[in-house]
């Protein structure tokens, strides 16, 4: 699976933030020609590569939509941000962190625009290729995917956003205005349609190249299907009927499922299990070799600041009290307690837990820099575990090396004698080659890539979305079937029953915390149109602050004391310490956030600004 890293992720992360401003060249005031572009399979390739390169931006997929997902308990910001309104729900106008992302995904609104209307108009001269074709379907992808992020975030039934096709416009866009349309829910049928159009054109998963892993394919297709049915059922239940057929045709048409796949395949540097078949869409990403890395950077970014002087990682996102509570829900339904809880212990650490940062087997988190929490995300961090070294002690002056064993997870002197409990205290790890040493993570620290399929929509998501519908529908036993595969996969026993919209709740939150499921915008939607029981448990997250551990002691993980590791339970709990003030407090209209001031003057009566926000 090499040839992913080679090919693909260069090709979508370098190669199109150059090539997109090679060919969007104007000729003339107002339009773009396209008599001499698409002459070529190559040129077809880099417009839509042009597309998918905005979506890993830093501005974007990289790391800015996450901030939005502070309105939830599950995650909170490592570091203090100038725009605390966004946590708060006390947004008056938009901050700059949502007009970053405003801009980027107008961005790929605009480049997948050309890209449809520039291919179709030379399909009305010639057949394409397949290449072409399957540009085109990608390109109709890019621009769904992108207008969905548009529509659910700023649209509700009352109004919707501004979007146009431009290959609507006779003679090609204007560079008019978009339209906004009337209500989100025209949006939701236009995106569809375009989701529809891609699944028509583009390849199934399997039929790909290693070069080509990561582009749209036919499953992605229906199940970002899923997903808009979903977010359209908050204003139109009748939707749900959708979101189980599109499901369903992932399982039986594209092969789609968890069957096999152990839930950290989804999270791995293995290039071997990066097509299973839980892999909906992905961002191919990479960590080495020196100059070829790229991809996205919020794994690296959600580790703690400086990782203990081994990397530049920055510590922005720390997971809550609140998500480590809910996970820890299931430690009493374990199936195999010797398996433990496998999403608990692969999403998120407490102090004095054992990360293998760099190659280090014994290595104890704590955190003792910025906005504290007690814990870290470490769902993403399996890039950064790789490394060689060994422990070592300064004895009479001299360095004496330890051995390290695996099964006893103790250190031994030389001759065999075991270490104390004060050597084991002592003990320090040199390091002899890291993980980008070794190619998993970017040499550049200030953009911290690691070889990582990064999830933006797994089978997993699909298959509890199904298990909504299900639930509005009024089949609990079906839910139940879907619910208990996932229980079933992370070492849990099934529900006793048919399911609950609280089961629902909890299986959607700890299988898919820290992930682009959006949590947040989850709770939203079902506190404004979700089942009265989900409804209150959204309710308690949107208007309640975070909390975290405070520790009396933040630089101090553990020790050893007589022959076992005891960790710091030093803390006491309370509310996380930023954006605190105001208390949040929800109201139907926060579903959506507001247009910024400046666009809305730009628009001169052409844009509306959503209700709540006037």
């Amino acid at each position: 699976m090499k040839k992913i890293i080679s090919s693909a992720l260069v090709v979508l992360a370098v190669v199109s933030l150059n090539s997109c401003s090679d060919f969007l060249q104007p000729k003339s005031e107002g339009s773009y020609s396209t008599d001499s572009y698409f002459t070529s399979d190559k040129q077809a390739i880099d417009a839509v590569d042009a597309c998918y390169a905005r979506f890993l931006e830093e501005s974007f997929l990289g790391r800015e939509i996450m901030w939005e997902e502070a309105v939830a308990n599950d995650m909170v910001w490592g570091r203090t941000r100038s725009f605390p309104e966004l946590a708060t729900m006390s947004m008056t106008t938009s901050p700059s962190i949502l007009v970053s992302v405003w801009n980027e995904i107008v961005k790929i609104i605009a480049k997948s625009n050309w890209t449809v209307s520039s291919l179709l108009k030379v399909q009305e001269s010639r057949a394409l290729t397949a290449i072409e074709s399957r540009s085109l379907g990608e390109a109709y992808f890019c621009r769904a995917l992108a207008h969905f992020y548009l529509a659910y975030r700023y649209g509700t039934a009352e109004q919707g956003v501004p979007f146009v096709k431009w290959e609507d416009f006779e003679g090609g866009y204007n560079n008019e205005i978009p339209t906004q349309n009337a209500s989100v829910i025209d949006d939701y049928r236009m995106i569809i349609e375009d989701f529809d159009a891609a699944e028509q054109l583009v390849s199934r998963c399997e039929d790909y190249a290693d070069s080509d892993f990561g582009r749209a394919h036919k499953a992605a297709c229906a199940g970002y299907k899923a997903k808009v049915y979903t977010y359209w059922a908050c204003w139109d239940k009748s939707q749900y009927a959708n979101v189980i057929t599109e499901v369903n045709k992932m399982e039986s048409q594209y092969g789609r499922s968890i069957s096999g796949v152990a839930f950290t395949d989804n999270f791995t540097s293995d290039y071997s299990k990066w097509r299973n078949t839980e892999y909906v869409w992905a961002i191919p990403s990479e960590g080495g070799p020196k100059g070829v890395y790229g991809g996205i950077e919020f794994g690296g970014v959600s580790l703690d600041n400086s990782l203990y002087g081994l990397f530049n990682c920055w510590g922005q996102f720390k997971p809550s009290l609140e998500i480590y509570e809910e996970m820890s829900k299931d430690n009493a339904n374990l199936v195999d307690p010797a398996l433990g809880n496998i999403r608990l212990t692969n999403s998120l650490r407490e102090y004095g837990d054992v990360l293998t940062i760099w190659g280090q087997p014994d290595f104890r988190f704590y955190s003792n820099r910025d906005v504290e929490a007690g814990f870290i995300l470490t769902k993403y961090v399996e890039p950064f575990l790789h490394g060689e070294g060994y422990y070592y002690l300064t004895i009479d002056g001299k360095e004496v090396q330890l051995k390290f064993d695996e099964n006893t997870k103790w250190c031994y002197l030389p001759d065999g004698t075991p270490a104390t409990d004060d050597q084991m205290n002592s003990k320090i790890w040199k390091v002899t080659a890291d993980a980008v040493t070794l190619g998993y993570v970017g040499d550049n620290s200030n953009w911290p890539v690691s070889r990582l399929n990064f999830p933006i929509m797994r089978f997993a998501d699909c298959i509890l979305l199904r298990a909504e519908a299900y639930l509005a529908t009024g089949n609990a036993s079906a839910a139940a079937n879907d619910i208990n595969t996932i229980r079933a996969r992370a070492n849990v026993k099934p529900l006793s029953g048919n399911a609950t919209w609280t089961d629902l709740y909890h299986e959607r939150r700890v299988e898919l915390a820290f992930e682009y499921s959006g949590h947040a915008f989850d709770c939203k939607r079902w506190a404004v149109s979700g089942d009265p029981e989900i409804k209150a448990l959204a309710l308690a997250e949107l208007n309640t602050h975070p909390n975290a551990r405070h520790y009396e002691n933040r630089s101090f993980a553990g020790k050893y004391v007589g022959g076992k590791y005891v960790p710091n339970t030093d803390f006491t709990v309370g509310p996380y310490e930023d954006y605190q003030i105001p208390e949040p407090k929800w109201e139907d209209y926060k579903i959506v956030f507001p247009y910024n001031s400046e666009d809305l003057g730009k628009a001169n009566g052409a844009l509306k600004q959503n209700k709540g926000y006037n």
